[in-house]
């Protein structure tokens, strides 16, 4: 049976995992020719196997050749080389035999199973379906999108769905690695726009999904599959993510096909509608959003807390400019801590830190609606997430983190780094976890643990220069 659906995934052009469908796809105004191709044949007792495929296939000219030749051979599935822009005008009309084709090797496959598993005289009948169209068009790519389902037997079918963005200039088809070379750093963005109803514990970061991002317009879309990070009821979670806030992360390739997106559509989609996730005020994601801060002045302690804050907070802190560092606290219905420092490093340029504690008094879960105890988000090693039952009933909330920034003197800008070598092995850490940055010398205090507790302590992180060195490491 496994042998046979894989014939079939190949057969089909299933060649990417799974995609969602937009609930209100981009006005795609290039012209395009629509095929159906629908046949049914009886293979088992009970009822008829179907094939149902619907194509909306770009018309010949309005796109380049060679990018029309390159979804051409995606919706054919042909493993043969395509010679840009060498395909005959008259192959178009050629679709109507390919499927017919594809119809047939489908049946075949449906009743050798059949047979096979001696399910010929009482087995269900198989079905398949596809959609493909145009989702965004720009004079720089074209993204063809691609959903179904299909089902074998069993207790259900399995949908799929996903978006491959074309190059108009030579045809390529974009994989991860054309859209980031570091993806992993994209996950907690990522993880933020999904839709959190979908899973028990909506903090935690997710995995990269398996399937290649697509671009609809200036929005990179990021699907998982069925079975992928939740439940086969969830269906297929989708995170659509607006380019500026992965601009850190994405290649200039991709930069540019979402600017040239943005020039010929007037700015659709643009950030202040771009389905912000309502309810989740994490600190981490207040201060990863935005990407790279503008620094506006000299580069020293008071402007860089500046941009990655605001200067009604820095002012409300106390500032040593002479040492450069900077805290903060609040108290009131919660609680609110930042301590902040900055270090030059031997290459030239400056490191700057920004540590936070916070803690509030939570009635429900703003996720979830119920109150869920216990640390929820400590997989990302960049923050600590906990909720504890206070004794009136109601709960308290924490989060505990820091982001590393990188001083572009060129740009004038300060650019979030995820590299946990910066600051020893600060990943090793699995619980609360607050940085005491220093007024005075270069090194810096961990808070490791909770305070009255068996299990606290402090580690040294040790300034090298460029990098800080865990003093636990060396034995201390």
């Amino acid at each position: 049976m496994k042998k046979t659906l894989l014939t079939l995934a190949m057969i089909l052009g299933a060649l990417l995992p799974a995609v969602q469908t937009m609930a209100d796809p981009l006005g795609c105004t290039i012209p395009v020719t629509s095929y159906h191709f629908r046949d049914s044949a009886k293979i088992v007792k009970n009822g008829y196997t179907t094939y149902d495929v619907k194509i909306d296939m770009p018309e010949y000219g309005t796109i380049s050749d060679v990018a029309r030749d390159s979804v051409y051979a995606r919706i054919i599935a042909t493993d043969k080389k395509v010679s840009a822009g060498k395909l005959p005008v008259d192959i178009y009309q050629d679709l109507d035999r390919v499927f017919k084709e594809k119809a047939k090797e489908f049946f075949d496959l449906h009743k050798k199973d059949a047979v096979d598993s001696e399910m010929e005289e009482h087995g269900l009948p198989y079905y398949f379906e596809m959609e493909i169209r145009p989702e965004a068009v720009c004079s720089e790519y074209i993204t063809m999108y691609f959903t179904g389902y299909e089902y074998w037997g069993g207790a259900h079918g399995m949908p799929f769905e996903y978006g491959v963005t074309i190059l108009t200039s030579n045809g390529h088809s974009l994989v991860w690695d054309d859209y980031s070379k570091r993806p992993e750093y994209m996950r907690p963005i990522i993880s933020k726009h999904l839709d959190p109803s979908l899973f028990e514990d909506p903090t935690k970061i997710r995995p990269l999904p398996a399937t290649n991002p697509w671009l609809r317009g200036d929005m990179l879309v990021f699907k998982y599959g069925a079975y992928e990070i939740a439940a086969y009821a969830a269906g297929m979670p989708e995170a659509e993510v607006h380019y500026s806030k992965l601009t850190e992360f994405l290649t200039p390739l991709v930069m540019k096909l979402c600017n040239t997106y943005d020039d010929e559509h007037e700015g659709a989609g643009a950030e202040d509608s771009c389905g912000e996730d309502a309810g989740n005020s994490l600190v981490y994601n207040m201060l990863t959003d935005a990407g790279e801060r503008k620094v506006v002045g000299q580069p020293n302690i008071k402007s860089f807390v500046t941009a990655v804050l605001d200067k009604e907070t820095l002012e409300e802190g106390e500032l040593d400019m002479r040492n450069g560092y900077w805290e903060y606290f609040q108290e009131g219905d919660g609680h609110i801590k930042y301590n902040a420092a900055y270090w030059n490093r031997t290459d030239g340029s400056k490191l700057f830190v920004i540590s936070y504690h916070t803690g509030g008094i939570v009635y429900t879960n703003p996720q979830t609606g119920t109150p869920k105890h216990g640390v929820t988000w400590s997989s990302s090693p960049w923050m600590y997430y906990d909720v504890k039952p206070l004794e009136d009933g109601d709960d308290m909330q924490y989060e505990t983190g820091y982001i590393t920034y990188l001083y572009d003197a060129s740009r004038k800008v300060l650019t979030p780094v995820y590299d946990m070598s910066l600051l020893g092995n600060m990943d090793e850490i699995q619980q609360h976890r607050y940085l005491i940055l220093p007024r005075q010398g270069k090194d810096i205090k961990v808070q490791e643990g909770e305070p009255r507790t068996s299990n606290f302590r402090y580690r040294t992180l040790r300034w090298d220069g460029m990098k800080f060195i865990d003093g636990m490491k060396q034995k201390e």
